[in-house]
């Protein structure tokens, strides 16, 4: 991990559907730990076909999108997102 801080928000919650910056649907299988370093990873799979699972450090997962970031998705997906993912609330 480099040594640059990220912004990041409170708890991924296990077994809850998250929304990325572009749109994308995805359920959170679970949270794991790394077995020699202990660094907390998200577990999650695609709500999509060809329903892929992948992995992500916590850190990343939950952090805050740079402005520009957030200004670029405006402009091609129409929203102005906060954060890389985002729960869905129903």
């Amino acid at each position: 991990m480099s040594g640059t801080m990220r912004e990041t928000r409170g708890e991924i919650k296990p077994q809850r559907v998250y929304r990325d910056y572009m749109g994308r649907l995805y359920y959170v299988e679970n949270i794991s730990e790394g077995f020699i370093d202990k660094e907390k990873i998200v577990v999650f799979r695609e709500c999509f076909p060809p329903y892929r699972i992948y992995h992500l450090p916590y850190e990343i997962f939950a952090e805050t999108l740079p402005q520009s970031m957030r200004e670029e998705c405006l402009v091609k997906y129409g929203t102005m997102p906060q954060y890389r993912f985002e729960e869905l609330t129903y």
